[in-house]
C-alpha cells in the first residue's frame, strides 16, 4: 500500500534536508521552500487524487507567513492534518491557531526529531481516522439513500395497488347492485305469480331471499360511501348546531318511534365538509337510538368542549354500551357485534365515522361500560372564537 504523503514547508533548505534525512525512512516526504509553492503542491495533489495526509509548516517565512499558508491549505484540503513549526516567541499564536481549529499541533524549533516523528505519526493516525469516518458516513449515506429509494418504490407500488383497489371497489359498488336488483325483482315476481301454489315455507324462503338482496344492496351503498370519503367536498365554515338540527330532522321517524330525548350544548363553527359532518352525526346518533336497552327510551346528549387547538365532541347515550374488549373492534369495517335479527346494520357505520374524522385531522374513540351507556368522542381541529 502506498504510504500517506507528508509535505514539509520551510524557507531553510538545510533544515528541510535534515528533516528528510531523519524521517524520510518512515514517511513519504515532499518539501516546499515557501508558502506559494506549498499551496501549489497541495492543489496538484488534490487534483491528482493523492492529497497530503499531513502538512508541516514553519511559522515565520518571507512572502506569506505559515499561519496564512495553513489557513489556505485548510480551505483546499480540509482533511489534511496541519502542524506548525514555530519559535518560542510565536507560541501564543500557535496555541491560538490550535484553539481555532486551524492547527493540529505545534512544535518549537529546534525540535527533537523523535518528538516530530511522534507528532507526524499522531497526525497520520488522525488522518486515517478521518478517512475511515468518511467511508462510514458515505456507506451510511448510501444505505440511507438506498432505503429511501426502496421506500419510495414501495410507496409508489402501494399507491398503485390502493388506486386499483379503490377503482375495483367503486366499480363493484356501482355495478354489482344491478344484478341484485334483478334477482330481487324476479324473486318477488315469482312470489306474486305463483304464491298461491307455494306452501308457507316456500313463501318464507322467498322473503328471506328478497331481504338478503336488499341488505346486500345497502352494504354496497355503504361501502361506496366509505370509499368516497377521501374525495369529499372542500372544507368550508360549518355551523355544527345547524348540522345537528338537520341530523335530527332526518332521524325524526326513528326518534318518534323510540321516544328518544336528544339534548345538546353549545356547538362550534369550524372548517369542515358539511355533508360528512351530517353523515357523522347521523351515524352516531342513529346508533345511539338503535342500540338502546329494551323498554328504556334513549336519552342522548351532544356537546363540544375546547381542548387546546381542537374541539372535543361527545355523543352520550344510555344504551346497551360496549364491552371494553370490543371498544377497538367496533371501528373496523364490516365489524358487527350483534346478530342481524337483533339490530339492522352493515357493520360499516362506525368505520365510516372514523374515516370521516381522520380526514378532518381528528380522532374517534368510545368510552363505555357494558349495559351503562356509551360516549363516543371525536376531535376536530378549529379555533375557539366561534361558538354557536
Amino acid at each position: 500500500m502506498t504510504p500517506h504523503r507528508i509535505l514539509i514547508v520551510d524557507d531553510d533548505p538545510h533544515l528541510l534536508a535534515g528533516l528528510v534525512r531523519q524521517i524520510g525512512d518512515a514517511f513519504a516526504v515532499t518539501t516546499a521552500l515557501n508558502g506559494m509553492l506549498a499551496i501549489e503542491a497541495v492543489q496538484a495533489a488534490m487534483a491528482a487524487g493523492r492529497p497530503f495526509a499531513v502538512v508541516v509548516c514553519d511559522m515565520r517565512m518571507p512572502g506569506m507567513e505559515g499561519i496564512e499558508v495553513l489557513r489556505r491549505i485548510q480551505g483546499i484540503a480540509p482533511d489534511t492534518v496541519r502542524i506548525m513549526l514555530t519559535g518560542d516567541a510565536d507560541r501564543r499564536t500557535a496555541v491560538d491557531a490550535i484553539n481555532r481549529g486551524n492547527v493540529f499541533r505545534y512544535f518549537v524549533k529546534p525540535c527533537p526529531f523523535d518528538q516530530l516523528r511522534e507528532g507526524l505519526q499522531a497526525g497520520l493516525d488522525l488522518y486515517r481516522r478521518t478517512l475511515a469516518e468518511h467511508v462510514r458516513s458515505d456507506r451510511q449515506a448510501g444505505q440511507l439513500q438506498a432505503a429511501r429509494r426502496d421506500a419510495a418504490a414501495k410507496a409508489r407500488a402501494l399507491a398503485a395497488t390502493s388506486a386499483e383497489l379503490e377503482q375495483f371497489a367503486k366499480v363493484a359498488a356501482h355495478d354489482l347492485p344491478e344484478p341484485l336488483r334483478t334477482v330481487a325483482g324476479y324473486v318477488q315476481l315469482l312470489k306474486r305469480r305463483y304464491g298461491e301454489k307455494l306452501d308457507g315455507e316456500a313463501g318464507e324462503f322467498i322473503d328471506f331471499a328478497v331481504e338478503g338482496t336488499l341488505r346486500m344492496r345497502q352494504l354496497f351503498d355503504d361501502f361506496l360511501a366509505y370509499c368516497e370519503i377521501d374525495r369529499g367536498a372542500p372544507f368550508t365554515s360549518t355551523d355544527m348546531t345547524a348540522i345537528l338540527h338537520q341530523t335530527l330532522a332526518r332521524l325524526r321517524p326513528q326518534i318518534a318511534a323510540s321516544g328518544a330525548v336528544i339534548t345538546h350544548g353549545a356547538l362550534p363553527r369550524l372548517e369542515a365538509d358539511k355533508a360528512q359532518m351530517l353523515c357523522l352525526l347521523q351515524q352516531l346518533i342513529g346508533n345511539a337510538i338503535t342500540y338502546r336497552r329494551t323498554g328504556v327510551a334513549p336519552t342522548i346528549h351532544v356537546e363540544a368542549v375546547p381542548m387546546g387547538p381542537e374541539w372535543q365532541f361527545s355523543v352520550t347515550d344510555n344504551g346497551i354500551g360496549v364491552a371494553p374488549e370490543y371498544q377497538q373492534r367496533i371501528f373496523a369495517i364490516f365489524e358487527r357485534l350483534h346478530a342481524g335479527h337483533d339490530h339492522q346494520g352493515t357493520g360499516i357505520g362506525l368505520a365510516l365515522c372514523k374515516k370521516i374524522v381522520e380526514r378532518h385531522g381528528g380522532r374517534l374513540w368510545v368510552t363505555s361500560d357494558d349495559n351503562s351507556g356509551s360516549t363516543f368522542h371525536f376531535t376536530l381541529p378549529g379555533g375557539h372564537e366561534d361558538q354557536a
